[in-house]
């Protein structure tokens, strides 16, 4: 009888803290979208200008980026996808590409991350390679999977890209689907450098794209890559071009 009584109370033990952990976590889903619309009312200057109804890619959405210099010294950019939850800024830590993973724009622990550049990548170099969390609530990076449907990457081929100067223009030209444990997986986080990488790894990413157009301009790429949800070896990956 006292066994039963030790098992029963470890049984309800062991319920408090899944039902802890599972508090947190929705804790922490239903405030992530929250602390960026917090951010955005401090940065956001003034309402966005509409683009003229034949001019598809323009916006203009004024970013004080000295107020986020202030609030975090690694911004780097701010990234906005119309008609979707992204927009938000972008950090890189240059030495850490696992910090942002799970700390928020503000350096504090959260699951939800950071989108950050990666360590690897710089200003002047042909790509730029974004990291986000594909979160199960939408979030981050988690409604890039939506590109793999074509209405969706037709209504939504536009990615805007602010570094300080206004909304650069990056229109997608593929999506990849990366197996991390194949021998031959394409190693896109390897960021090329100079003129002839940037050649074999535009093969590349044709070579191992699951949807692919022939892009405008080859001279600066913009990749978003997110875990495929409910795998650590798979990667989904969205490109675009500089128009």
């Amino acid at each position: 009888m006292k066994k039963r009584y030790v098992v029963a109370g470890i049984l309800a033990a062991a319920g408090l803290i899944c039902g802890g952990i599972a508090y947190y976590q929705y804790y922490q889903d239903a405030h992530a979208g929250q602390e960026y619309e917090k951010i955005k009312e401090k940065v956001v200057t003034e309402e966005p200008k509409k683009p003229e109804e034949t001019k598809k890619s323009t916006v203009e959405i004024p970013i004080d980026f000295q107020t986020l210099q202030n609030m975090n010294p690694d911004i780097y950019a701010w990234i906005k996808v119309p008609g979707t939850v992204i927009d938000y800024p972008i950090v890189q830590s240059g030495t850490d590409n696992s910090y942002y993973l799970n700390h928020n724009f503000y350096g504090e622990k959260n699951a939800h991350g950071t989108i950050f550049l990666d360590e690897s990548c710089s200003t002047e170099d042909p790509v730029l390679l974004l990291h986000g969390h594909h979160m199960k609530d939408g979030t981050m990076f988690g409604s890039l999977k939506q590109y793999r449907d074509k209405e969706f990457r037709q209504a939504h081929s536009e990615i805007f890209l602010d570094m300080g100067e206004g909304f650069d223009t990056y229109e997608v030209f593929a999506i990849l689907q990366i197996d991390l444990t194949k021998e031959d997986y394409f190693a896109y986080e390897e960021i090329p450098k100079d003129a002839d990488s940037l050649t074999a790894y535009l093969k590349q990413i044709r070579k191992h794209a699951v949807w692919y157009e022939q892009p405008g301009n080859e001279d600066k790429l913009l990749l978003l890559s997110t875990c495929a949800y409910g795998s650590e070896d798979e990667r989904m990956v969205v490109a675009a071009y500089k128009k």
